[in-house]
């Protein structure tokens, strides 16, 4: 047995149409400037690399959920680990989950001091399946400082906050703590201050240029600074309230003082040219026939501590449907998400949209349940079950998602994603491919400053035939449309779901996505 369960016997490593491996990331939806996304596809090509490396090894797909997370945790360019967006007092918290091809799930929310929070989701997800003393139950979320604790005491390094905090994300938080002050002063709610750049739809954060060279991942900006009379102030009580902080950080001399220190030059809001939405994912399958999937994130902007984000909750940013063993073509699926956290938990959106393409299934405007092809049950979910849910029509915050899913069968595997954003960059691997594809998925641009809360969705995806000695055999399905759905109205195919059928996608307005999958 190896240690997701799997046995590791010759029978069970080959699989009926043979050992197709695969991983598929994200690194958010949202809005990605043309100038900068050539940065985020890099971070999806790297992650891609990496977990394609460990998988060709044999590792597990929890192995290559892991690596390819982790690697996107690094890179400054997301809003997970090292770069993330900080909170109102300047704090890097951090939410993951990771979920194995049984469901199992580990997850840690709000943790602190840790560079990724993936690998202590991990190590939660390990250690859940081991008995515990006097017939304990052992978690599978942790949270604040719990988590920190408990990845202290299994060896995991506890850093200062300040090497968590890219260049970055330190001038978004300047920024944002300037509009916060500005708001304060014109004696506005925090919720309905001058409209700005946004804080974030579960940390939508601005892009940042590309870095002339490449940084060390522990180090930033503020590591060599000296402690200053501001660090004495809020670290000397340690359980100084969030409210009392954010008060003082809102204040003028406050505001200026800290300024004055970092030394920081005044963020210009077209310094970076585009906004993304956080939470990046990734969904792997391995030579056993496992499936597996995971999220991390650093959350909104400007967030109150102890905030836990969907990265932090199974079946809602990271769900995986096991193998019925009943089940003679092995279909398992898996999705994770992007988006407005908050709506994502009331809709549970990456477990209801990864049943939906797990039985082919669509919900239409009168509630019914009817087949229809994975892709169609996808986008559906997002127009229908996702933005037309009563708290989320009636919500002040913007219903923004982004969902990737993969279906493994014993025919192949099968890539899907869909969103109401402006772009998705996505990265996806196989073992038969020698390099990644990587696409930034946008809107048409025949329907610019597209409104997350309009019924326009975003979709695509990649089919991955197994076919026997002779190779896989590839079909793309290159996807750009918009709909507008009216009452019980469905989107035509004229592709049904049935998998040795190759994906074409052919209906009516369909367009490609600039730098598709090849």
């Amino acid at each position: 047995m190896n240690q997701d369960g799997a046995s590791t016997s010759s029978a069970t490593q080959k699989r009926s149409g043979g050992d197709l491996r695969a991983i598929f990331v994200h690194a958010g939806a949202g809005y990605h400037s043309r100038k900068n996304e050539h940065v985020h596809l890099q971070a999806c090509a790297n992650a891609c690399r990496m977990a394609m490396a460990f998988l060709n090894d044999g590792a597990t797909a929890v192995d290559a959920v892991e690596v390819a997370i982790q690697t996107l945790e690094n890179d400054e360019v997301t809003n997970a680990g090292y770069g993330s967006n900080l909170a109102m007092d300047g704090t890097v918290e951090g939410d993951a989950t990771v979920v194995d091809h049984l469901g199992r799930s580990g997850a840690v929310g709000a943790i602190t001091g840790v560079l990724n929070p993936i690998h202590v989701a991990r190590l939660v997800l390990e250690e859940s399946t081991k008995p515990l003393s006097l017939s304990r139950v052992p978690p599978n979320l942790l949270v604040s400082q719990g988590a920190q604790d408990y990845a202290f005491v299994h060896n995991i390094p506890i850093l200062t906050n300040d090497y968590l905090v890219s260049p970055a994300a330190k001038e978004r938080w300047l920024k944002w703590s300037q509009d916060l002050q500005a708001a304060t002063q014109q004696k506005r709610s925090y919720f309905g201050f001058r409209k700005v750049a946004p804080l974030g739809n579960e940390g939508q954060h601005q892009t940042p240029p590309p870095a002339s060279t490449p940084h060390p991942p522990l180090v930033s900006s503020l590591v060599n600074r000296q402690p200053t009379d501001i660090d004495s102030d809020v670290r000397a009580n340690p359980l100084q309230s969030n409210r009392e902080f954010a008060q003082q950080m809102m204040t003028t001399d406050f505001s200026k003082k800290w300024n004055q220190q970092l030394a920081i030059p005044e963020m210009k809001d077209s310094a970076f040219g585009g906004s993304i939405t956080d939470t990046v994912g990734a969904i792997a399958v391995d030579i056993y026939g496992n499936i597996s999937a995971g999220s991390s994130s650093g959350g909104i902007g400007m967030k109150y501590r102890g905030r836990v984000g969907p990265a932090a909750l199974v079946g809602v940013g990271s769900a995986v449907i096991p193998m019925n063993s009943a089940d003679r073509d092995g279909t398992c699926t898996a999705s994770v998400c992007s988006g407005t956290g908050e709506h994502m938990a009331t809709t549970m959106a990456a477990n209801t949209s990864a049943s939906r393409v797990h039985y082919c299934q669509t919900t239409r405007i009168d509630g019914s349940i009817h087949e229809a092809h994975e892709q169609e049950a996808l986008t559906n979910f997002i127009k229908i079950e996702f933005l037309k849910h009563p708290s989320v029509a009636a919500s002040n915050s913007t219903g923004a998602i982004g969902i990737m899913s993969a279906k493994k069968t014993n025919d192949g595997i099968h890539l899907y994603w869909a969103h109401n954003t402006e772009s998705f960059a996505l990265g996806s691997m196989t073992s038969k491919d020698p390099e990644p594809h990587v696409v930034m998925s946008r809107a048409s641009p025949r329907f610019p400053g597209t409104s997350h809360s309009s019924n326009q969705c975003t979709s695509g995806g990649r089919s991955m035939r197994a076919s026997g000695p002779g190779g896989p055999k590839y079909h793309l399905a290159k996807r750009q449309k918009r709909v507008d759905l009216a009452p019980g109205d469905t989107i035509p195919y004229t592709l049904k779901p049935q998998l040795p059928v190759p994906m074409d996608f052919a209906s009516e307005g369909l367009m490609e996505t600039d730098g598709a999958f090849l």
